[in-house]
């Protein structure tokens, strides 16, 4: 056997680490001249990617507090490093201690938003701003006619017969506001139970709350029903009125959601004077309209909802109001029937009349919307994927970390089994939109304890699930420019703003997400499985790792709803396809017991497998869901579930055609071949052929697509048993794009088996900008199978562009290479802090050492930027012989640094593998190294807490380092604030900080085979 030898290569050249300012990359792409226009395109983009593709920022105005000299420097630094838009939220709460700014769309704050729209037009920057101080929707402006509402009742029990002249009980009044809808009398069977037959509408004998009527004879229930205002009681989560304004006096209600009359009042409140403001800047730089997460009582009534029920239902919804007064109408079915066509209206008003609406009177002007329209939360009657598909840029949201390095992220998918962001990227992509956007990185957490690697992990999942627009909760503005850090929102969100220590080198880590952003915006996601989740109004997208029937691992998924299914789907060769291009292999579903479909989603399935579609899964009810053409609506449901499932008899035997058969109305016409016959059995059948395609039930999902061969879309094998990765796969054209991230923060590697062949994989690196080819590769069963190395946290897009063979003859045959350190860069070490935050001007550091363990207090608690500096030889090695790769690597890092090499800038260093390629810059004597290290606030306000007022070198409004009392409870608490409190041990809150090491320089080889 032949030992492998180490070796350089001349084709080094595709290793070579682009530098922070991200040079095109068209020099390092191998024959580039034979790509296509849109590789090449796409090879350009990913080097420097548009300002489209810029993340955004949720802007927060802290108790509308703002001024023209914070505006501009916000928007200027935004610019400067890299944010695209801002998403304006005038909103609280900063406690007692921030200034209070003019009420919310009053004239002074109408003042300041011209000067921001004004500002962001001279920048370039977009912005889409939030039409409520506080989320949600609703204001001072809203009257009660336009508020949320609730029915309530209340009854009277009367014997018979008898001349009635007598008032009424009247359930809770709210706020003096209430209004009847319908008195109604029966003779109530066993106390519970109404008969519409035997109902008696009183409704137009109430006068001024008196009822005057005959009552015939018997024992009557008199059901008085109203609406009123809600209570208005405030709470986490869940109020009638507005939530976290600027100040009393712009509290309000919250705008009724049934109600387009109310978004109407609300849209000439609101967003009518922001884009008069606005004026030739509408629709160039003020470009969409914002309602934020629905965090507010579910209504259960509104104006004209008898006439909007009457309207999509088909049938009068009076006679069984008792049902929502908690009574039984006529019998357990009925009544489940009805409820389930109120709670089916109630999402199509929620839809249709707030963010259908507000979509309409936006695009008249141009403009567009990003509502976080599908939650948080999971207990409304909404149809998620209804309400994110009137978006122009669908948005949900996701959390990061409590604390590092493995604190609990609140709001995960699995803490709720729902997942925002899916829902918002399948709402994209079954309804055609290019951009899926999420509120970022929120959390309930401590305050500034975040930097760009502890959220890389974080950012790279949400991309996973289909994410294309990063919108950071957020960057809160800042009215005083000398006031750092400044005031915050304490404990919720990651703070992301100019005073942010490491600002100045946040412009590394934008890149990366401007560059992953472009790459998942190409093409169409791919997907082999379409889950449809039925036509219930509490419908919401589960977690990939959650869909039921569980998704096998290597396969990839949307959900659709029924709306998308019936308007938008079609079948084609085989597969579920979309008017955009999207397309699917299999339609799964609802896997639950007994679920039930009208009988319009019924004739589409059967439509779709007529086509040649495989639908999986077991045969619904035989029942429709609500009362609408009802009984026929469910002999409609037997018929079709017949034909598609078979007949099941009342023996439990199970009687269906070998083939498909014509449909007696004509509406199916099974295609068939040969002659079908009758098949009896005792247990259903598992797969069953009609037409072109087929219904299959009783079998796992991983069992199914093995049995029809389909491998998996992409394979991790050969990993230690604790990795951790997550991927998404898109395709554009002829080219397959994967993004695979290592969500752990360690090491791993993988062969990786891609679901394509013929091509060439190559690495495209967006921390660096570099793309090189990996040569080491094999194909077996029609996929590729790569081996690929990850260092903690890292990710790649592995791209699939032109056939394999065409690249130029490599003198190597790994696709990693292996570092070999040349020299460590031991102490002495001069260091330069700042004095001005408290730091002495220079020292020796004999040792790379964490500041929190120097003596000096100055460096001790020093937060912000220390310059370390050192000069060195490698006078052993020929630099000038070398023709290998030379890296600086750092080692440990809290929490970045900038590096500067013989006066050459070699970028920003933020993430692992913690180095920088110093190939172009290192000589062999002489050479002048510098390293700006940053580390984070808390030790600063740690130091500062023992220091009087006056001689503090901040100032915030939040006090969670102080090791005193709050002055306001943040929504979630603050454990560590609370120890402190009682212990007074901050110093065990120092964080670790400076440059830790050890710094070597390395040499990067390829290992190849010997000659």
């Amino acid at each position: 056997m032949r030992r492998a030898s180490i070796s350089c290569s001349a084709a080094i050249v595709w290793l070579a680490l682009a530098t922070a300012t991200a040079t095109p990359l068209a020099s390092a792409v191998a024959n580039e001249s034979q790509l296509t226009t849109a590789t090449a395109d796409l090879t350009s983009g990913f080097a420097n990617p548009p300002d489209s593709d810029r993340p955004w920022v949720f802007w927060w105005w802290l108790d509308g507090a703002a001024s023209k000299e914070g505006i501009t420097r916000d928007l200027d630094e935004m610019r400067r490093q890299g944010i695209g838009g801002v998403l304006l939220v005038d909103a609280g709460t900063g406690g007692p201690d921030t200034p209070k700014g003019p009420p919310f769309m009053s004239e002074p704050w109408r003042e300041q938003f011209r000067h921001a729209v004004r500002e962001a037009g001279r920048l370039g920057l977009l912005m889409s701003v939030n039409l409520c101080s506080g989320w949600n929707a609703g204001g001072p402006w809203i009257q009660p006619e336009d508020a949320i509402k609730h029915l309530v009742s209340a009854e009277l029990t009367v014997q018979g017969p008898a001349k009635l002249d007598q008032a009424l009980p009247q359930s809770r009044v709210e706020h003096n506001w209430y209004r009847d809808i319908a008195v109604l009398a029966c003779r109530v069977q066993d106390g519970k139970t109404w008969t519409r037959e035997g109902l008696l509408d009183l409704t137009d004998k109430l006068h001024e709350g008196r009822l005057k009527c005959d009552a015939p004879e018997g024992r009557w229930t008199i059901l008085r029903l109203g609406y009123t205002l809600d209570a208005g009681k405030p709470g986490f989560g869940v109020s009638a009125r507005t939530k976290c304004s600027s100040n009393s006096e712009s509290e309000g209600w919250e705008v009724d959601p049934w109600s387009a009359r109310a978004m109407d009042r609300h849209f000439a409140a609101t967003a009518g004077k922001l884009i008069e403001d606005a004026g030739p800047l509408t629709d160039q730089t003020l470009v969409q309209l914002h309602i934020d997460s629905w965090e507010t009582v579910q209504p259960s009534w509104a104006d004209g909802f008898l006439e909007e029920f009457q309207k999509r239902r088909g049938y009068d919804a009076r006679p069984f109001l008792p049902a929502l007064a908690r009574k039984t109408v006529d019998s357990a079915e009925i009544t489940a029937r009805f409820q389930w066509d109120y709670r089916r209206t109630a999402a199509d008003l929620f839809a249709a009349n707030h963010y259908g609406r507000l979509g309409e009177l936006a695009r008249r002007h141009g403009l567009g919307q990003d509502s976080e329209s599908g939650g948080p939360f999971f207990f409304h009657s909404i149809d998620g994927l209804q309400c994110e598909g009137l978006n122009e840029v669908p948005m949900g949201e996701f959390w990061k970390r409590t604390w590092e390095p493995d604190g609990p992220i609140f709001g995960i998918p699995e803490f709720w089994g729902y997942d925002t962001v899916r829902q918002a990227a399948s709402a994209a992509h079954i309804f055609g939109r290019r951009i899926c956007a999420a509120e970022a990185f929120t959390s309930f957490a401590e305050d500034w304890i975040e930097d760009p690697w502890c959220l890389k992990d974080v950012g790279d999942a949400a991309f996973c699930n289909g994410l294309t627009r990063m919108v950071f909760h957020k960057f809160t503005h800042q009215p005083r420019l000398d006031v750092v850090p400044g005031n915050q929102w304490g404990h919720v969100g990651t703070h992301i703003n100019a005073n942010t220590t490491w600002w100045d080198m946040s412009h590394a880590w934008l890149r990366y997400l401007r560059r992953c952003q472009f790459m998942l915006r190409q093409g169409l996601f791919v997907a082999d499985v379409a889950y449809y989740y039925g036509e219930d109004a509490n419908s919401f997208v589960r977690s990939k790792t959650m869909m039921n029937p569980a998704l096998p691992p290597g396969f990839d998924c949307d959900t659709f709803n029924a709306e998308a299914l019936l308007t938008r789907a079609a079948a084609k060769d085989g597969r579920l396809v979309l008017p955009d291009g999207m397309s699917y292999r299999y339609l799964v579903l609802p896997h639950t017991n007994s679920w039930k479909t009208s009988p319009a989603v019924l004739r589409k399935i059967a439509e779709l497998v007529a086509g040649g579609v495989t639908v999986i899964g077991p045969r619904p009810a035989l029942q429709a869901p609500g009362l609408t053409d009802y009984p026929e609506c469910d002999r409609e449901v037997q018929r079709l579930t017949e034909r598609l499932w078979g007949e099941e008899r009342s023996d439990g035997v199970v009687e269906q055609w070998s083939d498909g058969r014509q449909a007696e109305d004509g509406a199916l016409a099974f295609q068939h071949s040969n002659t079908p016959t009758l098949h009896h059995s005792a247990t259903p059948a598992l797969q069953r052929s009609i037409g072109k395609g087929r219904v299959v039930w009783g079998k796992t999902m991983a069992a199914l697509l093995a049995a029809d061969g389909l491998a998996p879309d992409l394979e991790f094998r050969g990993s230690s048993p604790d990795a951790k990765f997550n991927w998404i796969h898109r395709r554009d054209g002829g080219t397959d794009i994967f993004f695979v991230s290592n969500q752990k923060a360690a090491r791993a590697s993988a062969e990786i088996a891609f679901r394509t062949a013929g091509r060439q994989p190559e690495l495209w690196d967006a921390v660096t900008g570099a793309i090189r080819p990996l040569p080491e590769f094999r194909e077996a069963d029609g996929r590729a199978l790569v081996p690929v190395r990850f260092e903690p946290r890292q990710s790649f897009f592995i791209v699939f562009r032109q056939a394999a063979g065409t690249q130029p003859e490599l003198q190597r045959e790994r696709n990693f290479a292996d570092s070999f350190k040349m020299a460590e860069l031991a102490g002495p070490w001069e260091v330069s802090f700042d004095p001005k935050w408290g730091g002495p001007a220079k020292v020796t550091f004999n040792a790379l050492v964490d500041w929190t363990e120097r003596p000096e207090e100055g460096i001790r608690y020093y937060s912000g930027t220390a310059v370390y500096r050192k000069t060195f030889d490698l006078a052993e090695f020929q630099i000038s012989d070398l023709k290998c790769q030379i890296l600086l690597n750092l080692g440990t890092l809290k929490n970045l640094a900038s590096v500067r090499l013989n006066g050459r800038d070699l970028g920003v260093i933020w993430t692992a593998p913690w180095r920088v390629e110093i190939t172009g810059a290192i000589q062999a004597r002489g050479n002048q190294l510098e390293i700006a290290v940053v580390n984070l606030w808390p030790n600063r306000l740690i130091g500062d807490a023992k220091l009087p007022p006056e001689k503090r070198f901040t100032k915030s409004n939040v006090k969670t380092y102080l090791g005193v009392p709050l002055d306001f409870s943040p929504p979630g608490g603050c454990k560590f604030c609370e120890a402190r409190q009682k212990t007074r041990e901050l110093e065990k809150s120092l964080l670790p900080s400076g440059l830790l090491g050890p710094v070597t320089i390395e040499r990067s080889v390829m290992a190849v085979p010997a000659r």
